[in-house]
């Protein structure tokens, strides 16, 4: 979902032009013009997520799903805590490359990891997402048995980056699919410590090197220059709510009220433990399949879109990424007690 300001800039834009009646989608990405603005795009990156001149911010293309790949091929063997869907795709994908690639940790629903092996001392880095978008499980932290080893974390923050104030300095590298919270498909945002960058192979093919990207500024080739606009706007949108602390605090009061909805009934259930929720999508039920369908069903009729489970689960998910407004949480809400007091 993108912000209203946002959708309304961009069809103003396109039609009228950022600058000499060219939207960006005309502009060379190697022109004064857009330069200017993945400059500006960066510098408002690092403050809003308060970056520091050691970490360099890269725009890729190909989704987190193409970091799967990236991170194992440039870093070596990695160790994977799973806790959904995400995460163990990561896995999955790492052990294609690297077989002796380490699950060394697996939760589902409550974040009690199997204890962790000596040998994840010898890993290259620890895997994690730090939100699970189908199972609805967010890390609510770094805990500190995770922090003490001496291992470079990296996090697929795809769902939840720019959600919530968080320590980037924590991590090796975080890379975040912009499609959730910071504009559109095409666009992936690598943030990553320039140490651990230099330690990254380099006989690679040139689009699967972290290192070649970083030399040529993200534009080795022909950037996602539209995507990476959008992001800008999104960007320029989050300033003006207030910041991150802004949009987390907007954030935690959205969650708060659907997560309460659902405790309160015998209706629905939400099996994660609570200090393990997702601010970002709850996962919940009705007490059957069938009703699941219909509250699909009815809910589209009156304008509640996008809260089919993923197949992966089944049942129900609200997405309350950052542009969705309290005022949709509460309208589902009542849809909610409606529909409990009609089929309960």
């Amino acid at each position: 979902m993108l912000p209203d300001a946002v959708r309304e800039r961009i069809g103003q834009e396109w039609l009228n032009g950022v600058q000499r009646g060219f939207s960006i989608a005309e502009i060379s990405h190697r022109g004064c013009d857009f330069l200017e603005l993945a400059e500006a795009c960066e510098i408002r990156l690092r403050k809003l997520l308060g970056l520091s001149n050691t970490q360099t911010v890269l725009f890729m293309q190909g989704g987190a799903t193409t970091q799967f790949s990236m991170v194992p091929m440039n870093f070596g063997l990695g160790g994977y805590l799973v806790n959904g869907h995400w995460s163990r795709k990561a896995y999955q994908v790492a052990t294609d490359i690297n077989p002796d690639a380490v699950l060394f940790g697996e939760s589902l629903i409550d974040g009690r990891f199997l204890p962790v092996e000596q040998s994840a001392r010898q890993l290259r880095y620890l895997h994690l997402a730090s939100n699970e978008t189908i199972h609805g499980v967010q890390w609510p932290g770094l805990p500190a048995w995770l922090t003490d080893f001496n291992t470079p974390l990296i996090a697929d923050m795809s769902s939840d980056i720019a959600s919530r104030v968080i320590d980037y300095g924590q991590f090796g590298l975080v890379y975040a699919g912009a499609q959730k919270n910071l504009g559109i498909a095409g666009l992936t945002v690598v943030i990553a410590s320039r140490e651990l960058l230099a330690q990254t192979r380099s006989d690679l093919p040139v689009m699967l090197q972290y290192r070649k990207f970083a030399k040529h500024d993200s534009m080795f080739n022909t950037p996602p220059t539209f995507a990476w606009y959008v992001t800008d706007l999104v960007l320029q949108w989050l300033e003006q709510q207030g910041g991150i602390a802004a949009i987390e605090q907007s954030n935690r009061n959205k969650a708060k009220a659907l997560y309460a909805a659902i405790d309160a009934s015998d209706f629905y259930t939400n099996s994660i433990h609570p200090d393990w929720r997702s601010t970002m999508n709850a996962a919940f039920c009705c007490p059957s399949e069938e009703l699941d369908g219909l509250f699909v069903q009815l809910a589209n009729r009156e304008g509640l879109q996008g809260l089919k489970g993923h197949r992966v689960i089944g049942g129900l998910r609200a997405s309350l990424y950052n542009a969705m407004p309290i005022a949709s949480v509460n309208t589902l809400v009542s849809f909610m007690q409606e529909f409990a007091r009609r089929h309960g």
